[in-house]
């Protein structure tokens, strides 16, 4: 039996895109698994989540956890993609998760008027001491990206070109996923990081400008619609 540890879930979702994209493949290659609401982050070695246990074996990091699933039990959401197409799925997940998944932290983060709706509805009974170092340890994270040095507007301008280039993919999508009939692993992590912007309640201009894309604000919400836990 496979234990995920992960966030607790608000808004009716994964806190964590990372966490969502582990428990949502999961699910769907129908693994038996129990789910562990772990915060602090006790059981990382990698001081982040998600983590999987398995049978002892500890397993850090959604895409490592990704490479234990292929080489234990041969589960892969990218079997059956050309090398062209696993590179170009390996090449829009770097950007999303390494690049949009930063800009999108700090619209939730760092604005004032976002931060004062997470601060309330994820860290209510959190004493102030430690949510103070929570927020300052996340801002030198931020700040270690590189982003840092943008001001709001140019990194809105950034998250807003890594969108068009995603709703360009999904323009051109093969059938009802991206490559076909079969969902892949892009699939999974466009919702699962995307879901985060267009159904948190907070605004940001990444939020408005998906609902400019109506290609890609629909397929958002086709997933939701056939992966969403109800």
């Amino acid at each position: 039996m496979i234990t995920l540890h992960q966030y607790a879930k608000k808004w009716g979702m994964n806190a964590s895109p990372f966490c969502l994209k582990i428990e949502l493949i999961l699910r769907l290659f129908d693994f038996q698994f129990d789910i562990v609401d772990d915060m602090p982050k006790v059981k990382s070695p990698k001081g982040k989540l998600p983590v999987i246990e398995d049978n002892g074996k500890v397993v850090a990091d959604s895409e490592f956890i990704l490479d234990y699933l292929q080489e234990k039990y041969g589960k892969s959401l990218n079997a059956g993609l050309t090398d062209y197409e696993k590179g170009i799925c390996y090449a829009y997940k770097k950007m999303i998760e390494e690049h949009l998944y930063w800009i999108a932290l700090y619209f939730r983060w760092f604005d004032e008027a976002s931060w004062k709706i997470v601060k309330k509805d994820w860290f209510e009974h959190v004493p102030e001491e430690i949510l103070s170092q929570i927020y300052a340890k996340t801002k030198r994270d931020f700040e270690g990206t590189g982003l840092g040095g943008h001001s709001q507007e140019e990194l809105a301008r950034i998250g807003i070109k890594c969108l068009n280039s995603i709703h360009e993919l999904v323009k051109h999508k093969k059938s009802h996923y991206i490559f076909g009939d079969a969902f892949t692993e892009i699939d999974v992590i466009v919702y699962a990081f995307l879901v985060q912007i267009t159904h948190a309640p907070i605004s940001s201009p990444l939020k408005e400008h998906i609902k400019k894309l109506k290609e890609l604000d629909h397929y958002i919400s086709f997933l939701h619609d056939t992966w969403h836990e109800k």
